[in-house]
């Protein structure tokens, strides 16, 4: 009987000891974020904090002259951040009537004349194209960087 308790209570102190750990460790990662104040990157664990767009003019770089054509082809939003911005993958035709969402991803800037919604498709007339006219930086788990275009 004397052994069974000695066992018991050594359990209960490591069940106790693991949790302790736990909570430790977590706190150690949930503040490990830095943040890169060259370029307002944040750096660190990528489930410590969720994708932030609230501020509007964050990771936004714009040319001093319109770069070059990205694509002439249709794109579908995937997200409309709180600003109203939306981010878009290029939609690239496979044989007929099929389309795959396997191409660019690109930011299209909102004005007072047009909104964005989820799943939109954007189609880009014959003669013209999406030529980029900036840059945009965010991070969702990686770092990532897109053009900001619009149709010309």
């Amino acid at each position: 009987m004397k052994s069974f308790l000695v066992f018991l209570s050594g359990f209960i102190c490591g069940v106790i000891f693991l949790i302790m750990f736990a909570c430790i460790l977590v706190n150690i990662n949930s503040s490990t974020t830095d943040t890169d104040a060259d370029n307002g990157i944040t750096i660190g664990h990528p489930l410590s904090r969720p994708l932030d767009h609230s501020d509007t003019d964050n990771g936004i770089t714009m040319l001093e002259h319109d770069g070059d054509c990205v694509s002439s082809n249709s794109f579908e939003v995937k997200e409309v951040l709180e600003n109203g911005n939306a981010l878009a993958v290029e939609k690239v035709p496979f044989y007929s009537d099929d389309v795959f969402s396997n191409g660019i991803t690109v930011l299209f800037l909102a004005d007072e004349n047009k909104s964005f919604y989820d799943e939109q498709k954007i189609k880009v007339p014959k003669g013209e194209c999406a030529v980029q006219i900036g840059i945009y930086k965010y991070y969702d788990g990686t770092n990532k960087t897109v053009p900001i275009v619009t149709i010309k």
